[in-house]
């Protein structure tokens, strides 16, 4: 969805296109171990998926990240 968001318009499919080079994803053990970047085109995530929603982050967080650096 933070995705979605940012390609509404044609200046956010361009940013994207040229900034974002690849997404990984880690899933850790707590929500201690969670952090978020995004740098040289890449966005990385760490989790804790087992928390389900209580350890991810959510769309608007990702895509503040996102927007700070596109």
């Amino acid at each position: 969805m933070a995705l979605r968001v940012i390609c509404q318009d044609d200046m956010g499919k361009e940013a994207v296109r040229e900034g974002l080079k690849l997404i990984r994803l880690k899933n850790v053990n707590d929500k201690t171990a969670m952090r978020i970047g995004f740098d040289n085109g890449v966005l990385e995530m760490h989790c804790a998926y087992a928390l389900r929603t209580d350890g991810m982050y959510s769309d608007n967080e990702i895509r503040q990240v996102l927007e700070k650096e596109l």
